[in-house]
């Protein structure tokens, strides 16, 4: 009779336990708890108001004059959509349909080939309900609020697959994508690289870094100072540029050495080989 009555207090304690701690475990508060099935179905309304709002367009981070891409509302759709991603040669941020070559996507699971940390950044990384819904809305299109597809701002391709070496390409590929954003060349460090003001401040302007040297020095790459730090050259101060980011492709590289070496002329549009027409001219004068 003892053994039985011992056997019975056990079995009713066990049971006590586990009510008390399923009790527990569906009461803790989470900062997804008022997810609807809607966002696990993938719509932008809700991953803004549920995941961007209250993790990401927080102030120090991606807010209205913080981090690029701006994640607040009203802002977000067009700055992450067929966006190339900064510190990322060859992403965009949301690529229609191709969850895996979406970059913001990448940052959120945590991919391994992301650079910097994951997202959201000093916070608890996204239930994986919640990034398999933002999945779900890539996949599907990545449409907007009004169930309308976002317009392909893809550039078309240039000629033999590399990029023009001209200023406008550099500008469009290289500054305003790599450079010219908050903390770095978009105002706070000089020189600024913005459009319409990056020109003016590196063709012939005395760099900071090497006081004797051009920031550009028109026909003359390897005395040019901004491509002696995107290339990494040894006697630069400081770090290679991009900082913070991948570096740039070699094509990339060989454009802005062609743009240097035919002048640097603010609106030149000449494709690769032209670098060899310059440097047989050259060797002519110099024979």
């Amino acid at each position: 009779m003892h053994r039985f009555l011992v056997i019975v207090s056990v079995v009713m304690m066990s049971f006590l336990f586990y009510s008390c701690a399923e009790h527990i475990v569906e009461s803790a508060p989470t900062i997804f708890d008022d997810l609807t099935e809607e966002l696990v179905n993938g719509n932008f309304a809700d991953i803004q108001a549920k995941v961007f709002t209250p993790s990401c367009a927080v102030s120090g981070c991606h807010d209205a004059g913080g981090t690029f891409p701006e994640l607040t509302a009203g802002e977000a759709y067009r700055n992450i959509v067929n966006i190339s991603a900064r510190g990322k040669n060859g992403f965009v941020y949301v690529k229609p349909g191709d969850p895996d070559a979406s970059y913001l996507y990448l940052k959120i699971i945590g991919a391994a080939n992301i650079n910097g940390e994951r997202m959201p950044r000093q916070g608890v990384p996204l239930s994986t309900s919640v990034s398999d819904s933002i999945r779900a809305w890539i996949f599907r299109g990545a449409l907007d609020d009004s169930g309308q597809a976002p317009p392909d701002t893809t550039p078309p391709p240039t000629d033999g697959g590399n990029m023009r070496a001209s200023f406008t390409a550099i500008q469009d590929s290289i500054f305003n994508l790599s450079c010219a954003f908050s903390g770095c060349h978009g105002g706070t460090q000089n020189p600024e690289l913005t459009e319409g003001e990056a020109y003016d401040n590196i063709v012939e302007e005395f760099s900071l870094g090497r006081p004797l040297l051009q920031y550009i020095n028109p026909g003359q790459p390897d005395s040019s100072y901004l491509y002696l730090k995107l290339i990494g050259d040894p006697s630069i101060a400081g770090q290679q540029m991009p900082r913070g980011g991948d570096q740039l492709k070699q094509s990339m590289l060989d454009s802005v050495r062609v743009w240097i070496e035919n002048g640097a002329v603010e609106d030149a549009d000449s494709t690769m080989p032209s670098r060899i027409l310059f440097s047989t001219r050259s060797n002519n004068q110099n024979r």
